[in-house]
């Protein structure tokens, strides 16, 4: 489950995507489920012509208005800043802070008062945009690995007015998911508040 930045859980609802416990589980119900779905493919006959992977990918830490910051969630942002940046002195010049190691950064809480703040938010930010393609992708990937080759579409969260202020950011991330999967139709809901 996903916790804020004290440890408690945000939503007994809400999930860490890349927890390796919730994509066994993914798994195990693709497994089932698509099985069903591959056998009834409009390709085949079947009244299935499209299926639906994910929806609104990462809309629920964003009702909370914070990030996941599970073990496994802190574990994929402080990657995401090595492959980034490959040295701690480079996260150190370009945040302005004095970490000895990646194991020290955590994910940002509270409100961004100082430079450093703005720009630890920044790279929170920038981490969900790769958590979540990396995430869609492996989606993706599960769908099709199981004979699925219907048309797939997914659902981007965002409102006209409201706390989801990462949905123009969260736009670029499927420039991403469009290099490696050309064929997947994007939709978004128009919900103003």
């Amino acid at each position: 489950l996903t916790v804020n930045p004290q440890g408690k859980v945000i939503d007994e609802f809400v999930v860490t995507y890349m927890h390796p416990t919730f994509l066994a589980y993914t798994r195990k119900w693709f497994d089932r489920v698509l099985k069903i779905v591959r056998d009834h493919q409009l390709a085949l006959g079947g009244p299935i012509g499209m299926l639906q992977v994910e929806n609104e990918i990462g809309v629920n830490q964003w009702l909370y208005g914070m990030g996941d910051h599970s073990a496994v969630s802190i574990g994929f942002f402080r990657a995401f800043l090595r492959e980034k940046y490959a040295e701690i002195s480079h996260l150190n010049v370009a945040l302005g802070t004095n970490y000895h190691s990646f194991e020290e950064v955590n994910g940002p809480s509270g409100i961004a008062r100082t430079r450093i703040d703005h720009n630890l938010y920044r790279e929170w930010h920038l981490f969900h945009r790769n958590y979540y393609c990396r995430y869609l992708e492996w989606v993706i990937d599960e769908v099709r690995r199981r004979g699925i080759t219907l048309q797939l579409y997914h659902n981007v969260p965002g409102w006209v007015y409201g706390r989801a202020k990462d949905f123009p950011l969260n736009i670029t991330m499927y420039n991403e998911v469009f290099k490696k999967h050309k064929d997947i139709v994007f939709g978004v809901d128009h919900i103003p508040e």
